[in-house]
């Protein structure tokens, strides 16, 4: 797809989100190049059986009064805000989300792992990002050896399919919940139901699957 033009001298390369988006604003010609049949890149959503299913996870979340305004324009209304309900299923026992504030109704000698580990690792205070190099020490150092082994590790080795210690810690800004010291006391020996992370609140199409913006 491309806009006409003679003077054409931007090329856009990819039609995900990011390349629809320097489209839509672009104040110049451009030439947009997609490999796929459809726009959308991993923004996009399948049909299967009646059920719609996004190819990749994708939550819409507005940090500023200009986005939301041209997303809730551009999907005319067809949107909707969701409070997150997420839990984590591990020793047998679903835990709410993050891991780090909610060890309620896990075995005692994983709470104990968990909040001893964390108790040490906050003497004498929270490490700042940039202090330890890769992912795995920050991890480490945050929250101790007790949630690092029974959750934090494991888990990123999956979702991000290679080792924590290969990873910088730039990214973690936001998007790692370290919820305070009490807070963790009080998600370990009661139900804690406090937001926590950028994503606690979201907004997603109402029909049609994220493909609809």
């Amino acid at each position: 797809m491309n806009r006409s033009g003679s003077d054409r001298q931007t090329l856009i390369i990819g039609a995900g989100l990011a390349g629809l988006s320097a489209a839509y604003h672009l104040k110049t010609s451009y030439a947009l190049f997609e490999k796929d049949s459809e726009i959308g890149g991993m923004a996009r959503s399948a049909q299967k059986d009646g059920y719609i299913f996004d190819y990749d996870g994708h939550l819409l979340h507005f940090r500023n009064e200009y986005a939301f305004n041209l997303v809730s324009e551009l999907l005319n209304g067809n949107m909707a805000p969701h409070k997150r309900n997420s839990w984590i299923y591990s020793k047998g026992a679903f835990t709410r989300y993050p891991f780090q504030a909610n060890f309620y109704g896990l075995p005692k000698s994983v709470v104990k792992d968990c909040l001893m580990g964390l108790i040490k690792a906050r003497i004498p205070s929270v490490p700042p990002l940039n202090s330890n190099g890769n992912f795995e020490n920050w991890i480490m150092k945050t929250f101790g050896e007790g949630i690092a082994n029974h959750f934090m590790l494991p888990y990123n080795r999956k979702f991000w399919t290679i080792e924590p210690r290969d990873m910088t810690c730039e990214w973690l800004d936001g998007f790692v919940p370290v919820p305070n010291l009490e807070d963790t006391v009080t998600g370990a020996i009661s139900d804690n139901t406090k937001p926590y992370g950028y994503n606690s609140r979201f907004w997603y199409p109402v029909k049609g699957g994220i493909s609809e913006l």
